[in-house]
């Protein structure tokens, strides 16, 4: 359904960087959530990279937390909450990405 890609107003505020330009794209800044990933397994993904570190995508695979997601699949995602086209200058940091 469509309530489960929808955010509540407060946690949009909590994700959405100060310092985003009017031309970025909001994709990029967590307004959406890759196809096919629920609020839930977003939320998964962000404890594992807490746990496991950003990058370690066999690692989250192994740990069977998010049965189904592809490596590749966890890394757009996690670009997606970075608000980056690529995690490689996160790559093995355990951070909260709604922190950064």
């Amino acid at each position: 359904s469509t309530s489960d890609f929808a955010m509540p107003d407060r946690a949009l505020s909590a994700v959405i960087p100060k310092f985003m330009k009017a031309n970025d794209s909001a994709s990029l800044w967590n307004y959406t959530l890759s196809p096919g990933w629920t609020s839930a397994e977003s939320e998964i993904l962000r404890n594992a990279l807490l746990k496991f570190g950003i990058g370690n995508w066999y690692m989250i695979a192994e740990a069977e937390c998010l049965p189904g997601k592809t490596l590749a699949q966890m890394n757009l995602q996690a670009q997606r909450m970075l608000g980056q086209q690529s995690t490689a200058e996160f790559q093995g940091l355990h951070i909260d990405v709604l922190e950064i």
